[in-house]
C-alpha cells in the first residue's frame, strides 16, 4: 500500500511531462481560475451580516455590552451614534440572552442576593433604602408586564413617615414615568396609582403621579365628584363610540368596501333619574300585616248614696244597711297601628342611552378597483399613449350613486333612525403596472460561478484522462540516401526511355511517393540556405 502511495507523485509527474508547453498553461490556467471562483463564492457566502441588537443609554453602557460580547466571541458593530451595538444576525439570539443575564439590563433593579448581603457596617438607613431599591425594581417588572406598557419607571425618595412618635404618618411622594403604546387604556392609570401607592405604605393617591413618554400626566391623584363625574361620562362616550364605529367598519368591510370612514354625532344622555316605586300588601291569608303598635285601655266606676250635707251626719252612729248604688260606669279604648308588608324598587332610567332618533352619522365608503397594464392594452386603450400618461389622466377617484338598500343596512346595523345617515360612496383606481422581474443578480451570480466552477472540472478531468497521441518525426534524410533509396526499389521494368532524364524520373517518383519527406528535405534547405 505505501509504495502504491509513493509511485502516486511519479504518475502524477509521468502524466504531466505527456502534456505539451501549451496544454500545461491551459491546465494552469483552469486550476487558478477555478481557486478564484471558489475564493469568491465563499466571500460572497461567508461575509457576516450585522443587525441591530440593543440601544443603550450612554457610551460607557454600550461598552460594557461590546466587552461581553468579546468575552464570548460574537462578532459585532458599534454606530457611529456610539450607543448601538450590531451584532452577527445568526448569533444575534445568543448576544440577547447574554445581555439579558448581564448588569446592563437589570441595573437598576436590585437583586435579592444584595439586598440580603448585609454585614456589621451595614447601618438600619442603608437596610432601609436597599429594601425600597427591591421593591422599586420588582413594582417595574410588574408594571413592565401590563398590557399597553412597554417600560416603566418608579421615582421615589424613601424617607422617615414621621419625625415623632406623636405625629401622623406622611405619605412619601412617588412619580410613575410609562412607556405605552395604543393598547394602554386610560383608565388603567388609577389602578396603577392605586398600586403602587399601596406597596408604599401610603393610604391614599394624593401623592401619586403618573406620566407617559409624551409628557401627558396620566394621573393626578383623586378627583372631586363633578370632575370623576365628567371624567366617567367622557370615557363612557368614547367607549360607545368606538362600538359603534367598529359594528360600521366591520358591516362595511364585509359588504366588499375596501375602505369605510363613519362620522357619528351621538346623543347620549347622562342624566341621573332615579324612579322609587313602593308597594304594599297584606301577608298571605291575612286582611292586613302586622302589629306596629298595639295599646288596649279600660276603666271602670261605681257609687253610693250620701248623708245630709253638713255636720250633721256625724253626730250619730246609725246601722242602716245600704241596698242600692247610686251610679256605675266603664270605659274602654283599642288603638292598633298596622304594618303591611312593602316593595321597594329603585331605578337609575336614562343614564348612558342612546338616543336613536336624534343621532347622526354620515359614512364615506370606498371601493378599489384593481385596473392592470395587460387589461389595458387588451382593450387598446393604451394605443395612442403610454401607462403612465393614462394613470395621470384617471387617477381621479370616482364618485358613485348610492342605492337605498344600503341607507337600510347601515340603519339596521346601528339601530339609528334611516333619515339620520347619510352616505357617499367612492371608487377609487389602482393602477398595476406590468410585472417585472425581481431578478436577484448575487443569485445567478453565485449558480454562474458554480456552473464555470462545475465546468472547469469536468474539463481537466476528461482531459487527463484523454489518450496522447504520439506523433514520431521521420529522420532527415541527404540527397543521396533518398537516390539510393529509390534506386534500389526501383524495378528494372520501371524505366523507360524518354527524353527525361534518369535523374530526373527518379526525383519526380520520389516527390509522388514519398511528399512529406520531400517538403522535410526542401525545408532542411531553406534553413541551411538562410541559416
Amino acid at each position: 500500500m505505501q509504495e502504491r502511495i509513493k509511485q502516486i507523485p511519479v504518475r502524477l509527474l509521468e502524466i504531466w511531462k505527456k502534456y505539451s508547453k501549451k496544454q500545461r498553461i491551459i491546465i494552469i490556467s483552469v486550476v487558478s481560475s477555478v481557486i478564484c471562483a471558489l475564493l469568491l463564492l465563499i466571500f460572497l457566502l461567508g461575509r457576516t451580516e450585522y443587525v441591530e441588537l440593543i440601544e443603550l443609554e450612554d457610551t460607557k453602557t454600550a461598552s460594557q455590552a461590546i466587552e461581553i460580547l468579546k468575552e464570548n466571541g460574537i462578532a459585532y458593530q458599534l454606530k457611529d451614534d456610539g450607543v448601538t451595538v450590531l451584532v452577527d444576525d445568526t448569533k444575534k439570539t445568543e448576544a440577547k440572552l447574554l445581555i439579558a443575564d448581564s448588569e446592563i439590563a437589570s441595573k437598576a433593579k436590585l437583586s435579592l442576593e444584595q439586598l440580603l448581603n448585609n454585614d456589621m457596617s451595614t447601618t438600619n438607613y442603608d437596610k432601609q433604602t436597599k429594601l425600597h431599591l427591591y421593591y422599586q425594581g420588582d413594582l417595574e417588572e410588574l408594571l413592565k408586564k401590563q398590557e399597553g406598557i412597554d417600560d416603566a419607571r418608579i421615582s421615589y425618595l424613601p424617607s422617615d413617615k414621621r419625625s415623632s412618635i406623636l405625629e401622623q404618618e406622611k405619605e412619601i411622594s412617588c412619580s410613575i414615568f410609562l412607556t405605552i403604546n395604543n393598547k394602554f387604556k386610560k383608565s388603567s392609570a388609577e389602578a396603577i396609582a392605586i398600586t403602587v401607592a399601596n406597596s408604599l405604605g401610603n393610604e391614599t393617591t394624593n401623592k401619586v403621579k403618573v406620566i407617559d413618554q409624551y409628557g401627558n400626566l396620566l394621573y393626578n391623584g383623586p378627583e372631586d365628584e363633578e370632575s370623576e363625574y365628567t371624567n366617567k361620562n367622557l370615557e363612557f362616550r368614547q367607549a360607545v363610540l368606538a362600538d359603534y364605529t367598529e359594528r360600521v367598519v366591520r358591516f362595511g368591510l364585509m359588504n366588499g368596501f375596501d375602505y369605510v370612514e363613519p362620522s357619528f354625532a351621538l346623543d347620549i344622555n347622562f342624566d341621573k333619574t332615579t324612579e322609587e316605586i313602593r308597594e304594599y300588601f297584606a301577608g298571605e291569608g291575612l286582611e292586613q300585616g302586622l302589629y306596629q303598635t298595639y295599646q288596649k285601655i279600660s276603666s271602670e266606676n261605681k257609687g253610693s248614696n250620701g248623708d245630709i250635707p253638713g255636720t250633721d251626719s256625724n253626730t250619730d252612729t246609725d246601722y242602716y244597711i245600704q241596698t242600692e248604688e247610686s251610679g256605675k260606669s266603664s270605659y274602654d279604648e283599642l288603638n292598633i297601628t298596622y304594618l303591611p308588608s312593602e316593595k321597594l324598587t329603585k331605578t337609575l332610567k336614562g343614564w348612558g342611552l342612546v338616543n336613536v332618533d336624534t343621532s347622526k352619522v354620515a359614512i364615506a365608503l370606498k371601493r378599489v378597483k384593481d385596473i392592470k397594464e395587460e387589461d389595458l392594452k387588451l382593450l387598446g386603450l393604451l394605443d395612442d399613449t403610454t401607462f403612465e400618461e393614462y394613470v395621470l389622466n384617471n387617477s381621479e377617484p370616482k364618485q358613485l350613486e348610492v342605492s337605498k338598500e344600503y341607507y337600510t343596512l347601515f340603519a339596521n346595523a346601528t339601530g339609528l333612525n334611516e333619515n339620520n345617515i347619510s352616505l357617499i360612496m367612492w371608487e377609487v383606481p389602482n393602477f398595476i403596472g406590468a410585472p417585472k422581474s425581481d431578478v436577484n443578480w448575487q443569485l445567478i451570480l453565485e449558480i454562474i460561478l458554480a456552473a464555470l466552477i462545475l465546468g472547469l472540472l469536468i474539463f481537466v478531468v476528461f482531459r487527463g484522462m484523454a489518450p496522447v497521441e504520439v506523433t514520431e518525426i521521420e529522420p532527415e534524410l541527404s540527397v543521396e540516401q533518398l537516390l539510393a533509396t529509390t534506386k534500389e526499389n526501383q524495378s528494372l521494368d520501371d524505366i523507360e526511355f524518354s527524353e527525361k532524364s534518369e535523374t530526373r524520373r527518379m526525383i519526380e517518383k520520389f516527390v509522388d511517393e514519398n511528399p512529406e519527406a520531400v517538403a522535410n528535405l526542401l525545408r532542411n534547405w531553406l534553413t541551411d540556405g538562410w541559416g
